[in-house]
């Protein structure tokens, strides 16, 4: 049964590797149209957004006109800013 478990995990493994390489050949190009999209380059003028995340979060937020106040967005996203105290 061992050798059964350690060669779906090397397959496994096998195929994250593929995707990876795939990965690092369509990234640049995802970056590149995704940096055209002001809603994209709005939010990476936030700490710690990059093109992914900031590409992540426009697609998760979708039409912002259906979140009727920031407070109902950030809930929405799990947003929160941290404070010194409680």
């Amino acid at each position: 049964m061992l050798l059964l478990e350690r060669a779906a995990i090397e397959c496994h493994l096998g195929l994250i590797n593929q995707v990876n390489e795939a990965l690092t050949v369509v990234e640049p190009d995802i970056a590149v149209h995704a940096l055209q999209d002001p809603t994209i380059r709005r939010l990476m003028t936030l700490p710690g957004l990059d093109v992914t995340v900031a590409a992540n979060v426009a697609a998760a937020i979708g039409n912002i006109r259906r979140f009727s106040d920031p407070q109902r967005l950030v809930a929405y996203l799990g947003f929160f800013r941290a404070c010194g105290s409680r």
